[in-house]
């Protein structure tokens, strides 16, 4: 089908699908779709389990479809914890944002002057700055050359044990190919750079400062990056081919990219924030997040951490989504209508693709 908005032909995950994702069928209005989705995407896969959040005329609407267990086939509830994936990306921009605004740094700011440590790369003597980082133009590439090892050992929790000392090791060899500022390029590895580097401006670290500076501000008090005891009794076991898999754990080097395990409630926070429907103590920087900043290779924009897309109305859509070994998450948004999606899923699938095409397919639906 042809959306009313414009598909960005990159795939924002941690983790690659192929293939084609099953299209689904014209709907007469929201419902229709809530039922098509339901059906074709979980009744008949390949997703095990979802939670759809909506927004609109104000208020918060709960679908909760399939099983976040399939020994137990309990549904999820919006305290279901799920793992985000890329949607981190955008918390991690919002960090950005919020320091930006305490005077702590500049978009313009060289990453060089936060890691003294390590030798950045350089092109043409153009710095890689943090706006370069937060809008995928950077010139670096979508992970370091030297993970392979660490998949390899590890390939059900890959990012677990990666350090931050590969990650300096890597950059300071590694040979930009064009000069940053340019053209996008998703990047893994350059949001996981901008994570450590925000925690080492906090004097901290990445999952600090965010817990400081974003998700206390937010009230997302149920939102972490580590499950503890009491989120185990109600998360959503991730699976892949039907398959109960490992969930993922992020060392600092690559937190910033992809670490977030949230539920729905907290997600409905995040979301009331960026459509103003909440008033925040980081409002400023979440209004910064949605200025668009570098065009995208797909014939949008990205702004700090968001994909922005201009609909035939001139509207806007803003999105990002996500994916690690075991789940998928899409957040997607049109600011003047006051409405968006959330999207959480426990099922890794050969596209990786469903969550998102289903988050456009209820966003088009909910406006006609």
């Amino acid at each position: 089908m042809k959306f009313f908005f414009t598909l960005l032909s990159i795939t924002v995950g941690l983790l690659l699908g192929c293939g084609s994702v099953k299209e689904l069928p014209e709907a007469a209005n929201f419902e229709d779709a809530l039922k098509i989705v339901g059906t074709e995407y979980v009744e008949q896969g390949p997703l095990t389990g979802v939670i759809i959040g909506v927004i609109r005329n104000g208020k918060r609407e709960i679908y909760p479809l399939g099983a976040k267990n399939l020994a137990t086939q309990e549904k999820p509830d919006e305290y279901t914890v799920f793992e985000i994936g890329s949607v981190t990306k955008t918390f991690t921009a919002t960090l950005l944002a919020d320091r930006v605004i305490a005077g702590e740094c500049k978009p313009e700011d060289p990453l060089q002057n936060y890691l003294p440590e390590v030798k950045i790369p350089v092109f043409e003597d153009q710095p890689i700055t943090l706006l370069d980082l937060v809008t995928h133009t950077s010139g670096l590439p979508r992970m370091p050359a030297n993970i392979g090892f660490y998949l390899l050992k590890n390939a059900d929790n890959p990012y677990a044990t990666y350090p931050v000392s590969e990650l300096y090791s890597w950059l300071s060899k590694y040979s930009p190919k064009k000069k940053t500022g340019t053209s996008f390029e998703y990047s893994n590895a350059g949001f996981g750079l901008l994570g450590h580097a925000l925690g080492k401006i906090n004097q901290s670290d990445y999952t600090q400062s965010l817990q400081q500076h974003v998700l206390s501000p937010l009230g997302m008090n149920h939102t972490t990056f580590v499950l503890n005891e009491e989120q185990r009794k109600n998360y959503a076991l991730p699976y892949s081919k039907g398959k109960e898999v490992s969930n993922w754990d992020f060392t600092d080097a690559f937190a910033g990219a992809g670490a977030i395990k949230s539920n729905l409630n907290d997600m409905f926070l995040y979301l009331e924030a960026q459509l103003g429907l909440q008033v925040t103590p980081i409002d400023s920087a979440i209004t910064l997040t949605h200025i668009p900043q570098r065009p995208d290779d797909g014939g949008g924009k990205v702004g700090m951490g968001w994909m922005i897309s201009e609909r035939t109305d001139g509207k806007t859509l803003i999105w990002h989504n996500g994916a690690t070994g075991g789940y998928q998450s899409y957040i997607g948004f049109v600011p003047e209508e006051k409405l968006g999606v959330i999207i959480l899923a426990n099922s890794a699938t050969s596209t990786m693709q469903e969550a998102t095409n289903a988050g456009f397919y209820l966003l088009k639906a909910a406006l006609k």
